[in-house]
This record gives structure tokens, sequence and C-alpha cells, in this order.
């Protein structure tokens, strides 16, 4: 993967900060890796998979 996505985060597209490494994203439920993420966007991915009706929310907030 880390090849495959230029070791930056499949998101952003920006390699991590020295000292940093990408996330790896992964299925919870069958360990599948979907890909490398940085920091933030690993976290975002973890809050909208836990509740994915909070997707549509939050775009809707943005939108305001």
């Amino acid at each position: 993967r880390l090849k495959k996505q230029d070791g930056t985060c499949f998101f952003c597209d920006r390699k991590p900060k020295p000292g940093r490494f990408l996330d790896v994203d992964h299925d919870h439920k069958t360990g599948k890796v979907r890909g490398l993420l940085c920091n933030e966007h690993n976290r975002a991915l973890g809050v909208i998979e836990k509740n994915c009706s909070l997707l549509s929310l939050m775009l809707q907030y943005l939108k305001q």
C-alpha cells in the first residue's frame, strides 16, 4: 500500500511529518486493509464508521 499510495494519505495526498507515520486503515469486522491514512483522516473516518448517520448530519451542518 505504501508504494501504491506513494507514501501519502489516501484522502489528502500528503506525506506524514518527520517522525510520524501513516495509519493502516482496516475494516474492523473483516480485518481487510483498506489503505493508509494520516492520523487526522483516520480519526475522522473512525468516528463516521461507528455511526454512519452522522455523515449526512455533518454535511448538512457544514452547508449552513
